[in-house]
């Protein structure tokens, strides 16, 4: 049985010698090679090497240029052609002995039977020897990066990286070209792919020499492992491995699709389809669906040929923008599934009162129509929901969004909008597949956070059940992903821009509306005439500083009466209790109303006196406060919310419940501060309307249209509206 056995190596000219000594004389087979792999070595490794390979013909010199660890092993794997392929690193940590132990795995014993596809030596068995002890940083360091792997891969191996490894040929061979990862992480995306293809894989206890020259640094490689763990875990939840059946299962699929496209005579070329004489853009694989007609297209727009290559003709049945968010319900009863959702309401009816041809791609809704024309404050908006959250959920709306032919797709984006965190990793293929079609892309940021204040109370404020460090990376990534992959990228406030670094400010859009008045409404709501009612809107989350104000009125007394509408986050909804423990804590200092439906939202405002917004740290723009400026009630926000608003420092509450207490009181007293406070808040309000929003995104659009740059190049940031 021939064995091949590949050494990557980077300036190993001190160790590799040894290395090549033991090997040579303890594995001394004829039908072993080994195939020495140097990564862009700048010292003498290549004439150590050359040395031995002058007396022992097994031994062969390949040079690449810088590659990784990954890299070389992928290429020098294409080379092999043995009955088993193993790798070990140049340092002899694993004695040979120990390395033929593997071979033995996988080969078979006597009854010729293997024991496994895959075998890795593992430091971490009960069994294993490791006579020298090694730096307590990099003991943290490798114990932490290996339950890490176990908890993103769901992994049964304790030790994916001791650098000694054989496997089958066969494995090989159907593992190579699924693997992405070109660095360090090479051992875990092999063992991954491999487990996921139904191999499998034994950990053999080793003993394990610790050898001084490692390339390996503990604490400036934690952060790069974490990210790099994650990247690799992106790839495997947007482009998983197919397992034995599953390959099975689409293998069955694509003979049946291929007897359907011969029977019904249909053609297919390069990913269009001719369907009763239109013709629909997709890519391969996914369902084919007949071409919109005129009569779904809403508004219609002038014929034009937009500037980038590669789309095609619009008509009056295309519309000028598709918009990828959720959106609410047609009916007027149901609660809106989010913020965003709201948003992108507005958005798209000042879009149509703007003259624009508007199309929503929305999640799919229990009781709505795969595609409709809504009438919403007076603009006629087509919504066609042909997804469901999850995993694909992204990259499904996006491709959807590009068959509506229109020049721009606009993303509307927030963390687990579309499904969890299992929607996270679909940006990045979905954005890929829209740049690489040559389609415009605007992504709306309603999240943007600063990676460096993800710590712990971030990540418990926020609910986030992850290590603080792949948080951080895993933010930092998607952010990064989004803002590379997007055209051009619009954040609400200047804040958020100087943290992105090349970002577009459109402000969050208010509508100036009218409300009962204030004696009215309180009476129908059935809140006090004399106490000065102080409201805190939205959904129940405990990023947004609610205990600060509930406890500031449990201080101030009668005298102020606290309202804390909204409902449950759609986020929280049956995982966590926080919104019924924050009712249940503070049931005598506060009234509840729970969700607002839209026709009673004016009402609740018109009986505010002033509306407060203590978040304590801002990671958006708020829905809240873009509701107060528009009914004009006087606004309070926290010092971290005014600061990323730009709001003036007379709008600025004080954090600590007394420094609030004392301020509502004062508010309550005099009626004079009170309209002051009114009068700065509608200056604030004047620059932020709808119809000066929407003007601001059509006239980005057509800069991402017709802007003359190269294909696919970054906008240069400017500031709108």
């Amino acid at each position: 049985m021939r064995l091949d056995v590949v050494i990557p190596a980077h300036n190993e000219a001190d160790r590799i010698d040894r290395t090549l000594r033991a090997y040579r004389s303890v594995m001394n087979a004829p039908l072993t090679r080994f195939i020495v792999a140097l990564d862009r070595c700048t010292d003498a490794t290549a004439t150590v090497v050359r040395a031995h390979a002058s007396v022992d013909r097994r031994i062969e010199l390949i040079q690449y240029p810088k590659l990784g660890k990954g890299g070389v092993l992928m290429e020098s794997f294409r080379q092999c052609d043995a009955d088993l392929v193993g790798f070990v690193d140049a340092d002899c940590a694993t004695p040979p002995a120990e390395f033929l132990r593997l071979v033995e795995t996988v080969a078979g014993g006597a009854d010729g039977a293997p024991a496994a596809d895959v075998a890795i030596a593992s430091r971490f068995h009960p069994a294993s020897v490791l006579p020298a002890g090694r730096p307590v940083g990099r003991r943290i360091t490798s114990r932490g990066f290996a339950a890490l792997v176990r908890l993103l891969f769901d992994l049964p191996c304790a030790d994916t990286q001791c650098g000694a490894k054989v496997m089958r040929r066969d494995v090989m061979a159907g593992a190579l070209p699924l693997i992405s990862s070109r660095d360090f992480l090479f051992d875990v995306d092999l063992l991954v792919t491999a487990d996921r293809l139904g191999f499998r894989i034994v950990e053999v206890p080793t003993v394990w020499l610790d050898r001084a020259g490692s390339h390996v640094h503990a604490a400036s490689d934690a952060g790069r492992m974490a990210a790099s763990s994650l990247r690799l875990w992106v790839h495997q939840r947007v482009l998983p491995v197919p397992g034995p059946d599953q390959r099975a299962v689409e293998h069955q699929r694509a003979v049946e699709h291929q007897r359907a496209v011969e029977h019904h005579g249909a053609v297919e070329h390069h990913g269009a389809v001719e369907h009763h004489g239109a013709v629909e853009h997709r890519a391969p694989g996914q369902q084919s669906v007949p071409a919109r007609t005129a009569e779904h297209a809403g508004a219609g727009s002038p014929t034009r040929t937009p500037g980038r290559a590669g789309r095609r003709r619009r008509t009056a049945a295309t519309p000028d923008v598709a918009i990828v968010s959720p959106y609410p319900s047609s009916r007027a009863d149901e609660e809106v599934p989010s913020g965003v959702a709201a948003y992108t309401a507005r958005l798209a009816s000042a879009l149509v009162d703007a003259g624009a041809a508007v199309h929503v791609v929305a999640p799919a809704l229990d009781g709505e129509p795969g595609s409709r024309a809504h009438d919403r404050d007076g603009g006629a908006v087509t919504v066609s929901r042909p997804f469901s959250p999850g995993p694909l959920a992204v990259p499904r709306a996006l491709a959807a969004a590009r068959r509506t032919g229109a020049p721009v797709v606009h993303l509307q984006h927030e963390l687990f909008l579309y499904g969890g965190p299992s929607s996270v990793p679909g940006l990045l293929p979905g954005l890929a597949g829209l740049r690489k079609a040559g389609t415009g892309t605007v992504a709306t940021m309603h999240q943007v956070v600063k990676p460096g204040d993800v710590d712990g109370s971030f990540t418990a404020l926020h609910r986030v059940r992850a290590p603080v460090a792949l948080a951080r990376a895993g933010l930092a990534a998607v952010q990064r992903s989004v803002t590379g992959l997007a055209t051009t990228t619009i954040v609400h406030e200047h804040t958020f821009a100087e943290i992105l670094g090349d970002a577009t400010v459109v402000p969050l859009g208010i509508d100036v509306r009218g409300t009962p008045p204030s004696e009215e409404a309180k009476a129908t709501l059935g809140l006090g005439a004399d106490a000065l009612v102080v409201l805190c809107f939205g959904f129940l989350a405990p990023y947004k500083g609610l205990e600060c104000a509930l406890e500031a009125a449990g201080l101030a007394g009668p005298r102020v009466q606290l309202v804390v509408a909204g409902g449950e986050h759609p986020r929280l909804a049956g995982r966590d209790p926080y919104a019924s423990e924050l009712r249940q804590r503070y049931a005598g200092v506060a009234r509840f109303p729970g969700y607002v439906p839209d026709r009673d939202v004016p009402t609740w405002f018109g009986a505010a006196d002033v509306v407060l917004v203590p978040y304590p740290r801002p990671f958006a723009s708020s829905g809240p406060l873009a509701l107060g400026l528009g009914f004009h009630r006087p606004v309070l926000c926290s010092p971290p919310l005014a600061r990323c608003t730009g709001a003036p420092a007379s709008m600025v509450a004080p954090t600590d419940p007394a420094g609030l207490s004392a301020r509502l009181l004062g508010l309550a007293a005099d009626p004079a501060e009170r309209a002051a406070l009114q009068a700065t808040s509608s200056r604030l309000a004047a620059a932020r309307t709808w119809p000066q929003v929407a003007k601001a995104h059509l006239n980005l659009y057509e800069e991402v249209i017709d802007a003359d740059r190269a294909p696919g190049g970054p906008l240069r940031a400017r500031h709108a509206g």
